[in-house]
């Protein structure tokens, strides 16, 4: 699932209603074979199933030792799914649990956790993107009070130092020559010009979804009115700091992923080695984070993005200073 922009609903809505029907499905069938009774005779409400005609009511959970995966699972309608008059959490309000621990300061967030032997991984990345950086200062930074490592990537200068406040003071002293791009050059405003030219041309653009004969409605309108929109250029930036919170170790490492995609946090981690994740670990702000195996050892890298904060601790001699993929944090 994938929370961000507020489109889980909008995306997952319909998604997570046939899930929850399909999901349904499963305990009822299950219940139906260990009672030994038609399926059509049960219903469900308040975590239960329900058989009506003997009085029977078995928990979902306890229900855990009987469930049987059928080979097919329906493949419900819209018009199949719960009536919406018998919603009894959608469309109410309900106070929402995290509230008051986000509002009384008691609140965990993966920014604050400490750990021993933390260290502190910043980035200092260009003005444009897809520009690479040249470090002129690396003696310079590399003699300053609590620096650790120099890592230089495609699209940023990493900093990894003993304490935050030093790998933000190294960071401001960074001195890069920055590459050109794609987007140099590009400027916002002076665009429009270009932008009008277009939406003038006689040439039908791409039409996304059109409703009714707007042709129509344009030739035999009794008044017409045209208005040009411009919105400027405007960055989609997080109210928090982003971070991340890695443990590497010799063999086991425990990730503190506070991510959109929290299940990718989970599934990470089988691809590079033997993990042990916990609930517990879970907190309230975003972040992601990168470990692998090399060498018979293991190593970290710290991945931050738009200026956010990344904290590592543990991390052996042998930092890899190569990445791979798009979602660097």
């Amino acid at each position: 699932m994938f929370t961000v922009g507020s489109r889980t609903t909008n995306s997952y809505y319909n998604v997570m209603r046939k899930a929850g029907a399909q999901a349904r499905y499963v305990l009822m069938n299950s219940a139906a074979k260990h009672w030994e009774v038609p399926i059509s005779e049960l219903t469900t409400s308040n975590s239960h199933v329900h058989h009506g005609k003997t009085n029977q009511k078995i928990g979902y959970g306890d229900l855990v030792p009987f469930l049987e995966m059928p080979e097919t699972l329906p493949d419900y309608s819209e018009a199949q799914l719960k009536n919406p008059k018998e919603f009894q959490l959608i469309g109410k309000d309900i106070p929402r649990t995290e509230i008051p621990a986000k509002v009384d300061g008691s609140a965990i967030f993966a920014i604050d956790i400490r750990m021993p032997e933390m260290i502190y991984g910043v980035l200092e990345r260009g003005k444009l993107h897809g520009s690479k950086p040249s470090l002129t200062n690396e003696a310079e930074i590399l003699a300053m009070e609590g620096v650790l490592k120099i890592i230089p990537l495609d699209y940023a200068i990493g900093i990894v130092a003993k304490t935050l406040e030093q790998a933000l003071n190294a960071k401001q002293s960074l001195k890069i020559d920055w590459s050109e791009s794609k987007a140099s050059g590009h400027n916002s405003q002076e665009v429009y010009a270009t932008y009008e030219k277009i939406a003038s041309q006689n040439e039908k653009g791409k039409v996304i979804i059109e409703i009714g004969d707007v042709a129509k409605a344009r030739r035999t309108a009794a008044k017409t009115y045209e208005l040009d929109y411009k919105n400027d250029y405007v960055y989609h930036a997080q109210m928090e700091p982003l971070n991340a919170v890695v443990q590497v170790a010799e063999e086991v490492g425990g990730p503190k992923n506070p991510g959109h995609c929290p299940g990718k946090g989970k599934r990470t981690p089988t691809i590079f080695g033997r993990w042990i994740w916990e609930k517990k670990h879970e907190r309230f702000c975003r972040g992601m984070y990168h470990t692998r195996k090399r060498n018979g050892t293991t190593s970290g890298k710290t991945y931050l993005d738009q200026g956010g904060r990344c904290y590592l601790w543990g991390i052996p001699a042998a930092f890899p200073t190569t990445t791979n993929g798009q979602h660097r944090c």
